[in-house]
């Protein structure tokens, strides 16, 4: 099959500079060829939060002022022009609408950081240009997760967990939002409990510590490095620059 007929091709070969462990690819995921354990990832996760920690909450903090910037905008003007329940509505759409779009940056700053690849605050605003993509994936997780949560609750776990690198698969490897979604859930259920403890285990850490406040400056970042390692070793990294 030629380059251009597979989906999954990068578009760019792929590199992996100061990568530590094993590095995956899209192939291998899918054919569930690829292996982990809690310990490597939380361990290298901590290596790679050194030098990242105020990239990550510069980025995250810029992102909120400036969406609370706009959203807060928006409702003056509906609130002078007595838009009711409705200008309320619009203006939790637009937070929503927001938040989906800059989602592919912020989960990409981890993944970069993971291959070795330059980071800075501003990477969270690289990824614009898929904000359709990233829109109509949004809108695809959170129904088929919510019917999921319908149906017994399980289905929406086990399709919550496996859609965790979607958004990541959308900004490295430029997939469709369909094909992201079915891809992570595909490489992700091959491995699905061990993926599920690590991040479960994880965000118990990062919840002790939010607790402490000061210790979640360092845990934030690592949380957010937990899954840029993950994706690495299942998926590796497409980008290059």
């Amino acid at each position: 099959m030629s380059t251009s007929a597979n989906p999954y091709a990068a578009p760019q070969s792929d590199i992996n500079v100061g990568a530590s462990g094993p590095v995956g690819s899209v192939e291998d995921a899918l054919a569930g060829r690829y292996d982990f354990t809690m310990g490597e990832v939380f361990s290298d996760a901590w290596r790679l939060t050194n030098g990242y920690k105020l990239t990550y909450w510069g980025a995250n903090i810029l992102v909120g002022i400036g969406s609370g910037i706009i959203t807060g905008i928006l409702g003056a003007i509906l609130g002078m022009a007595k838009a009711g329940l409705a200008g309320q509505i619009a203006v939790q759409v637009l937070s929503l609408t927001i938040a989906l779009v800059i989602t592919v940056g912020t989960m990409m700053l981890p993944v970069r950081r993971a291959a070795g690849l330059p980071v800075s605050v501003g990477t969270v605003f690289n990824y614009l240009d898929l904000w359709v993509a990233a829109l109509l994936m949004g809108v695809l997780m959170f129904t088929l997760v919510a019917v999921g949560f319908v149906l017994l609750i399980i289905p929406g776990i086990y399709l919550g967990v496996a859609f965790c690198m979607a958004y990541p698969l959308l900004g490295d490897r430029r997939l469709g939002a369909w094909t992201a979604l079915d891809t992570s859930r595909k490489a992700i259920g091959h491995k699905w409990f061990k993926v599920f403890g690590t991040f479960f285990v994880a965000s118990l850490i990062v919840l002790v510590t939010a607790v402490l406040i000061i210790p979640l400056f360092w845990t934030g970042p690592w949380m957010s490095m937990v899954m840029g390692v993950m994706y690495r070793r299942i998926f590796g990294v497409a980008s290059t620059t």
